[in-house]
């Protein structure tokens, strides 16, 4: 027999660095369990790609094979494809890992989040990665209606069989807790929790839809460490829970987002779930409350203080003070 394979494959935005940092390659307490975690290098949906990547891909992935392991997990977002063009690659990266795992018994492991928060989180990766666009011209350069996802698990199922898809919804109404997600995870790998790595102490923290904003204005004043280092202030001082919207679009804006997904949406359940109903939870008008309390500025010069000194202080609270009267300057316009 083959041995068992999970290919989760995301998609962006669903947990998968907390998934990923829990169970790392060479994890002693997964190994005791029977599990391994296959390492992987390399864009596998890639336009170069050749024969001898195929097969040089299969022989990595089988060379890791090891006595006593039950069953092996391979997980990268990317296997979902490049989120920035709706996933319209996912059929490359599908029959290439198809190929490439063929010595397994694959189950393709994916987790959907909501279209509305899905853009969201993606357009705040953007930002955090040194971006400085708006949310609006972000969303002029996607696919129109947000990704579809009945599309990616069809992709998915033509390769490896619908029945070999696990499919989860990522909302907070499915993962109320923290570590709902890792349990979860583990109970579709049918490994105890116990073989879960220390949670990370800097984990892929979010924060507020004003942080946000701040860095957004900040970022085209600053170099890659200046940009790296308001991100982890932000994160410190303004961090947001996993769940909680980002509030750039408003009730009628998601809405209209998730009618247009609807028909997609209706297909997933009929033909993955086995149900009816909506995929999603509605959405609720949502308000940015990890921005409440002390004022974000104020909270946020403290901060400079205790970790800036001399002129690089003097510098940065220069440009600051310019972002900060140029965002005034556009709230105040009709």
């Amino acid at each position: 027999m083959k041995p068992l394979l999970y290919l989760h494959i995301g998609t962006h935005k669903t947990g998968s660095t907390a998934i990923q940092r829990a169970l790392p390659v060479g994890g002693a307490a997964a190994l005791k369990a029977g599990l391994v975690r296959l390492d992987i290098h390399g864009d596998v949906a890639r336009a170069n790609w050749t024969e001898d990547d195929a097969r040089t891909l299969r022989s990595h992935l089988s060379g890791q094979i090891v006595p006593g392991a039950s069953r092996y997990l391979l997980t990268c977002e990317g296997f979902s494809g490049n989120p920035l063009q709706g996933y319209a690659n996912a059929p490359v990266a599908a029959e290439r890992l198809r190929a490439a795992t063929a010595d397994f018994d694959v189950r393709v492991v994916v987790f959907l989040r909501r279209q509305d928060d899905f853009l969201e989180s993606i357009y705040t990766q953007l930002i955090h990665q040194g971006g400085s666009q708006s949310f609006e011209a972000f969303l002029q350069t996607m696919p129109a209606g947000g990704p579809d996802w009945h599309r990616l698990l069809t992709t998915y199922a033509a390769e490896f069989g619908r029945d070999n898809l696990v499919v989860r919804r990522y909302h907070a109404t499915h993962y109320p807790r923290p570590e709902s997600l890792l349990e979860d995870f583990c109970s579709i790998l049918g490994v105890p929790t116990s073989v879960l790595a220390k949670a990370d102490s800097t984990p892929n923290q979010g924060y507020s839809h004003e942080a946000q904003e701040l860095a957004r204005i900040c970022n085209p004043h600053l170099d890659d460490a200046g940009r790296r280092q308001l991100r982890q202030l932000l994160q410190k001082i303004r961090p947001k829970p996993v769940f909680q919207s980002y509030a750039y679009f408003d009730l009628a804006g998601r809405r209209a987002l998730l009618a247009a997904c609807g028909e997609s949406n209706d297909r997933v359940v009929r033909e993955f779930f086995s149900g009816s109903g909506p995929l999603f939870p509605e959405p609720a008008d949502s308000t940015d409350t990890a921005g409440q309390g002390e004022p974000l500025v104020a909270t946020l010069v403290k901060m400079l203080l205790q970790r800036q000194h001399g002129s690089r202080l003097v510098r940065f609270a220069t440009k600051l003070d310019r972002a900060l009267g140029a965002l005034k300057r556009r709230s105040a316009q009709p």
